[in-house]
């Protein structure tokens, strides 16, 4: 749930709890999981705002940049380039479009309804990259963690919650 697609480069102790994994790696091997994100630009904006809003939230697309104040035309072109860097896949989405007679109108609640694909991170790392380690970055690149740590233990059940729900959802397909 937190390396996920990196843990060949990360030694973890099979018997630590995550917290103390968590804790070590991030204060003794912080420069390492920082250039494990590549290509570097995606630290910044407004690369880094897109992919906290979707870690952060129910991925889908259209939301994501509203919350990231990208325009569509923006969002798609950068979310197409995040695709072939293999950072997201896309979801299409299973919705099927609002149906009525063709002499009715659709109630006006539901005129604005957008249905939308949803954005999956392709390793978890990414996730919990973008959801827990860049709000704090300035904070661990010096060396501190509390204020990451509490947000982390604080938040990690939704983390990985998410994580078995999107594993369960690919046994369930195969």
């Amino acid at each position: 749930a937190i390396f996920g697609g990196v843990e060949e480069l990360i030694e973890l102790e099979l018997f630590d709890d995550i917290f103390s994994v968590v804790i070590d790696t991030m204060q003794n091997r912080f420069d390492m999981l920082q250039n494990l994100i590549t290509p570097s630009y995606l630290k910044e904006p407004p690369y880094n705002r897109l992919l906290y809003h979707l870690a952060k939230g129910d991925s889908k697309i259209v939301s994501a940049y509203y919350k990231s104040k990208l325009g569509e035309q923006s969002g798609n072109e950068i979310v197409q380039e995040l695709e072939e860097l293999k950072v997201l896949q896309i979801e299409k989405s299973r919705e099927n479009p609002l149906k009525i007679h063709p002499k009715h109108k659709l109630k006006k609640e539901l005129r604005s309804y957008i249905i939308q694909d949803k954005a999956r991170f392709t390793k978890p790392f990414y996730r919990f990259w973008f959801a827990f380690v860049i709000p704090y970055i300035d904070e661990l690149q010096a060396g501190r963690v509390d204020e990451f740590l509490d947000n982390f233990q604080n938040h990690y059940e939704k983390l990985r919650s998410y994580i078995f729900e999107q594993l369960s959802l690919e046994v369930l397909q195969v």
